[in-house]
């Protein structure tokens, strides 16, 4: 698996990263035999950071895409 980070913003305690993930199906995926086929989807995620730690997280990835490109969606 491959994470890319296209963009990187903080500002204040919280800090924003734009990510494209790249990676092959390589192991069952909820029920879904491997098809070792290439998958590529995007997300964003953001830490809020206090004493140097991060003490919460959010996280929006585009996970239809994923599940279309293995064969859960059609």
């Amino acid at each position: 698996m491959m994470i890319v980070i296209e963009d990187m913003v903080a500002e204040g305690d919280k800090v924003v990263a734009r990510c494209s993930v790249r990676a092959r199906h390589e192991g069952d995926f909820m029920g879904r035999a491997a098809t070792q086929a290439p998958v590529k989807f995007t997300g964003i995620a953001i830490v809020r950071i206090e004493k140097g730690m991060i003490v919460e997280a959010w996280n929006n990835f585009d996970f239809m895409t994923l599940h279309k490109q293995v064969g859960l969606l059609a």
